[in-house]
């Protein structure tokens, strides 16, 4: 707005100011990653410590319960969350709910039922003795019972894998033979759908992943989310992973394969329709090579030798020629 002075009168003159655009609801790709930050999760059993990255404001416990499963490799139903006192944090509320801020850290711990957190703290370990006296222990009375070929069966489902998934995630190449050999499901998943060798392919461990698919492992599960471990492996990088996982894949889909002896019509190429009667086969050190000229289906394809003729092929010529001269001089005498 000016000012003017003109016979002792004030006039107004209004200036027209510049029209701004209101700002769009969502956010631009620039602000969603600024706004993206990472959380550190302090496993308090083992005293390790893991970083959790892209990580939001809206981002649910449960979706972090996802992520540590392979990151920190503990199943979800044995994650226990809590953040700056005892309490648990509740899987459907976020992290402006909780006030979890950028490069805070959050305890897990494991729930203690079952021997839990001993069991997972061997596993991380690797000491087959360790898990051999907590396998052998009951839950109720607290007695041991002797450790025969097999593990009792109460104990796979809620005892054995969480030891497998975990001693797979570390890369113990021992506990996971044994857990394995006495009784451990290589086709058990976790509440996210992932097994063993999902833990295995993100970690980049191909010893385990030698054992999990010698052992039944298979190959082509996915998870909730549709990620396979080719799927995990590639994620993290590790090329050596994709390739033994690519190979199990193909020997996996050739061992299901079954030859067929009969073609059928469909599956014949275009030599075998019109050329079927032709001789391909090759013949002696130095064979004579054929051009076939194509022709559409239900006419009479046309065959002839190729200009090139071997050596063999330049002799038997030769031969006939001198054989018709010899006919011809002794018809004239």
């Amino acid at each position: 707005m000016v000012l003017t002075k003109t016979n002792a009168s004030f006039r107004v003159h209004m200036r027209k100011l510049p029209s701004r655009k209101p700002k769009a609801s969502g956010v631009t790709d620039r602000t969603s990653k600024k706004l993206e930050y990472s959380v550190q999760v302090s496993l308090r059993d083992t005293g390790e410590l893991f970083t959790v990255h892209k990580c939001r404001g809206r981002t649910k416990i449960c979706e972090l319960k996802t992520a540590l499963e392979l990151i920190a490799g503990i199943p979800s139903d044995c994650q226990r969350l809590s953040y700056l006192d005892q309490g648990d944090l509740v899987d459907e509320s976020t992290f402006n709910f909780n006030g979890i801020i950028a490069r805070s850290i959050i305890t897990m711990m494991i729930w203690p039922y079952n021997g839990l957190p001993a069991l997972v703290r061997a596993a991380v370990s690797g000491d087959i003795c360790k898990l051999m006296s907590i396998l052998g222990r009951s839950d109720s009375a607290g007695s041991s019972q002797p450790l025969g070929t097999s593990l009792p069966s109460p104990w796979p489902s809620h005892r054995l894998f969480p030891a497998l998934f975990v001693s797979t995630h570390r890369g113990k190449k021992a506990a996971v033979q044994f857990l394995i050999a006495n009784g451990a499901c290589v086709k058990s998943q976790t509440p996210q759908g992932r097994t063993a060798l999902h833990a295995a392919a993100y970690q980049g461990c191909t010893e385990c992943i030698d054992i999990l698919v010698a052992a039944g492992a298979p190959v082509h599960v996915r998870d909730l989310g549709g990620v396979a471990p080719i799927d995990a492996a590639r994620h993290a990088g590790h090329q050596t992973s994709v390739r033994l996982l690519s190979l199990s894949r193909w020997q996996e889909r050739t061992a299901e394969a079954r030859p067929r002896f009969h073609l059928d019509p469909s599956e014949l190429f275009a030599h075998q329709h019109f050329c079927s009667n032709l001789r391909t086969c090759l013949c002696g050190p130095q064979a004579q090579r054929y051009m076939a000229q194509m022709r559409s289906r239900g006419r009479e394809p046309r065959s002839q030798l190729c200009p090139v003729v071997s050596q063999h092929g330049k002799r038997h010529r030769l031969h006939q020629q001198h054989s018709h001269l010899c006919e011809e001089l002794r018809a004239t005498q």
